[in-house]
């Protein structure tokens, strides 16, 4: 132990020193970096942002129809038909049966048909890659299949949801954005 005093006192200064020397080499190589990854960006630097709202804008929908939300998007849902939890990729918008369930946008009618544990199923592509999928809807549903409609088109009416029959009559209403399901709730213009 004395002789770490001993060093300390006689070379501490000189170590110290080599430590700030590390510290603003180490500094100034990591300034350099940075500064040669900004270089090599984008000229335009204000274009990230700009193709994030882009993006934002082609994720904008329409609600499908009035009624509060009665469950989230991502939250974990017993699935009474299934007897088990599974996960709830859409949102559940609360109506009475024989509600008008409106298109979230222009689109193309990709399916429709008749499922035991979804009842009434629509599926609308759009364009930029986003599918809208209504399921809860009554049978027969409004549109045909591959028929062109546009945004706030009536496409069914809300009926029976065997699936989550414990939440009563509603729409569990999805978004896909090029295959992977996302929050319609965030893309849903106020």
């Amino acid at each position: 132990m004395r002789r770490v005093r001993n060093f300390i006192e006689k070379q501490g200064f000189f170590v110290l020193l080599a430590v700030c020397v590390l510290v603003i080499a180490g500094s100034g190589i990591w300034a350099y970096t940075l500064r040669d990854a900004e270089e090599n960006m984008p000229a335009d630097a204000a274009s990230d942002y700009t193709q994030r709202l882009a993006d934002a804008e082609r994720m904008r929908i329409s609600r499908p129809m009035a009624g509060n939300t009665i469950r989230g998007y991502a939250e974990a849902i017993w699935l009474d038909t299934l007897a088990c939890f599974g996960a709830h990729q859409a949102i559940d918008i609360a109506a009475t049966k024989g509600t008008d369930v409106l298109a979230a946008r222009d689109g193309t009618v990709t399916a429709a048909y008749r499922d035991g544990q979804w009842g009434g199923v629509v599926e609308i592509e759009h364009a930029n890659g986003m599918k809208t999928i209504y399921k809860g809807l009554s049978w027969p549903v409004s549109v045909k299949l591959q028929e062109k409609i546009s945004a706030l088109q009536k496409i069914g009416k809300v009926g029976a949801l065997p699936v989550e029959a414990s939440d009563g009559a509603h729409l569990h209403f999805e978004l896909l954005a090029d295959g992977s399901p996302v929050d319609p709730a965030r893309h849903i213009m106020d």
